[in-house]
């Protein structure tokens, strides 16, 4: 994949994620909410290592870094 291309896409995720932990924070306080699922469970920063780390749940977090090595981004 385009490496350009995958920064823009990883760029736009993040920038949902901003946006749905906003809305998030602001109607239920201080829970937390996958970014992906949107399922107000334990969450982690994954992977927390990565420029382009998400707040997901367990199941969620070891997709988007199947995503990450399936886009050749671990080294962005």
């Amino acid at each position: 994949m385009n490496q350009q291309y995958a920064i823009k896409v990883l760029e736009g995720m993040q920038e949902m994620d901003k946006a749905f932990a906003k809305k998030m924070f602001e109607a239920n306080g201080a829970a937390t909410f996958c970014a992906d699922c949107h399922k107000n469970t334990a969450t982690g920063l994954r992977p927390f290592w990565h420029r382009f780390a998400r707040v997901l749940c367990p199941a969620c977090g070891e997709e988007y870094e199947g995503l990450l090595k399936n886009m050749k981004t671990v080294d962005i």
